[in-house]
């Protein structure tokens, strides 16, 4: 996982009004297993799917027209 995608998974936390340590008490987990997952590039796409419900947001897929 490249610096780009996990600031952009941190962004759009922040972004959304939480912040790491909110979103992993309500993952049931501790803020610095998160944190580990997110620096190492470690988080399974169901994990960022559940990140991303706790948030308000969800994972859409499209068709890149240009392929």
């Amino acid at each position: 996982m490249t610096d780009e995608i996990k600031n952009e998974i941190k962004g759009i936390i922040y972004g959304a009004g939480f912040t790491v340590a909110k979103v992993a008490e309500l993952l049931g987990t501790s803020t610095q297993n998160l944190n580990q997952k997110i620096a190492r590039g470690s988080i399974k796409y169901a994990e960022l799917k559940e990140i991303l419900k706790v948030i308000g947001y969800k994972i859409t897929i499209e068709k890149d027209m240009h392929c």
